[in-house]
């Protein structure tokens, strides 16, 4: 995926969470093991990351299935250096989401798609 339709499903991803009461912490958060797209807070104060996938509607593989073993224990090492920058939010419960966009609109939000 190219990065301007990352960065466009994105930024859909962010306005829909924001509509439903999210607050934004951070995003592209880097590190040498990856990226974590969106740095929310839930309404209920959780932290949660939320991987966005964009794709195109003729796509072959949903995007849900970009969702690997190996991507998750890379965003997991890559918020234990989250935590390290940001050492006020350790304490604070957590979850990891993923959120579809197609187009231009939110197709689906799979919430706590692993236990912290």
């Amino acid at each position: 995926m190219s990065r301007e339709k990352g960065q466009y499903g994105e930024s859909i991803a962010l306005a829909s969470l924001l509509n439903k009461g999210y607050s934004h912490i951070q995003s592209n958060f880097l590190s040498r093991w990856g990226e974590l797209d969106l740095i929310m807070e839930d309404c209920d104060g959780t932290i949660v990351i939320v991987e966005v996938k964009a794709y195109k509607p003729n796509s072959l593989v949903h995007p849900i299935q970009a969702i690997t073993k190996t991507k998750l224990d890379r965003m997991i090492k890559t918020l234990r250096y989250f935590w390290v920058c940001r050492p006020h939010l350790v304490d604070r419960p957590y979850r990891i989401d993923v959120m579809v966009v197609r187009h231009s609109y939110v197709e689906s939000h799979h919430k706590n798609i692993v236990q912290l």
